[in-house]
């Protein structure tokens, strides 16, 4: 304390430098700041390509992101996804070669897809097809998503859901009632069952997959344990993701 007494005014003065000094070094770092961003600009300004890479990239990383998350959580639901006995399916019941589909009776890419998936279906005794009713196009693909789950506690869902996604044009109460009478599936009885709390709660289980696993549209696919997150063209493109991802799980269990 008396050494600060005795020398205040020398210490007074260092301290002024020190502010000055201080000063000095903040403007010039702003200013060299100022000048490299407006370099950077300039310099992003004659080469724009830049930013359209930088997005490109940005967007690649987000999607990778998604598609692992997506992955993570087909893996924790994956019993939900296909041990659901309310969930019509074809082919082999104890099947290795799975596959989940979402979709809606009026979805056109839906119907389109439909020849592939039996193609599918028929040509491995190992596969298994697992429909889940995800209806999003409306009242009647609501009606038409009932109707199937009705057909099924019936044992008739095959033929209703070939007829539906075979018929042309809107679906509503009407037209669904004629394809069922003319497979001979009686009308009283399926649209008492189409009202079955059984149904309600299969579709609302659906729906929360869906919105865990990030679907908003049909088709949407699940083949073996990943995500398809782009239409089906053929068996093979199907035979072909089921052997990639054995070649990956044997890969992993050698590590």
């Amino acid at each position: 304390m008396a050494y600060f007494r005795k020398n205040q005014p020398l210490v007074v003065i260092s301290a002024y430098f020190i502010v000055l000094l201080s000063v000095a070094v903040t403007t010039t770092y702003i200013l060299t700041r100022r000048y490299s961003d407006y370099e950077i600009r300039n310099y992003i300004l004659a080469h724009p390509e830049i930013v359209v890479s930088a997005v490109t990239a940005y967007r690649g990383a987000l999607e990778d992101e998604r598609e692992t998350a997506r992955d993570q959580a087909v893996i924790r639901y994956f019993d939900g996804l296909t041990n659901d006995p309310l969930s019509p399916m074809a082919g082999n019941e104890s099947g290795a070669k799975v596959v989940v589909e979402f979709f809606d009776y009026q979805c056109q890419y839906c119907k389109a897809v439909a020849p592939t998936i039996d193609e599918f279906v028929r040509s491995d005794a190992e596969a298994k097809i697992i429909y889940k009713d995800f209806p999003i196009l409306g009242d009647g693909s609501l009606l038409a998503a009932r109707a199937s789950l009705a057909a099924k506690q019936m044992g008739r869902f095959d033929d209703l859901h070939r007829a539906m996604l075979s018929a042309k044009g809107q679906l509503d109460e009407t037209r669904i009632k004629q394809l069922a009478e003319e497979l001979q599936i009686p009308w009283q009885k399926l649209s008492a069952t189409m009202q079955e709390p059984e149904i309600d709660r299969e579709l609302e289980s659906n729906k929360k997959l869906a919105e865990t696993l990030g679907i908003k549209g049909t088709p949407a696919f699940i083949v073996g344990k990943k995500y398809v997150d782009f239409t089906i063209q053929s068996k093979e493109q199907i035979q072909d993701l089921l052997a990639a991802q054995r070649v990956t799980e044997n890969t992993r269990s050698r590590l």
